[in-house]
């Protein structure tokens, strides 16, 4: 595992554009499971458009109970959150 750890970049810089590589890859798998999701649909009788429909809700519904599910995990932190503002907890 040490080896490895020196070749391990979280970030990927694109000139100024600085992303993490978890998003990165997070996105990928997505887009791929999503292309074979839409592809298959039809063995399933599932229209290709009901397909994509479905896709987005999926995508919709991740990121928003992801947010949720942060913000309940901050839930002992409460006090210190409110006093130092809401703001901060929904900008990451």
């Amino acid at each position: 595992m040490l080896l490895f750890s020196s070749f391990i970049q979280p970030f990927v810089s694109v000139g100024r554009l600085t992303l993490p590589t978890y998003g990165i890859m997070l996105a990928l798998a997505f887009i791929v499971a999503g292309i074979i999701f839409y592809l298959l649909a039809p063995r399933a009788d599932l229209p290709r458009p009901d397909a994509f429909n479905v896709l987005a809700l999926i995508l919709v519904g991740g990121v928003v109970g992801a947010k949720l599910f942060y913000l309940l995990t901050l839930i002992p932190h409460w006090k210190k959150l409110a006093a130092a503002g809401w703001q901060a907890v929904l900008e990451q």
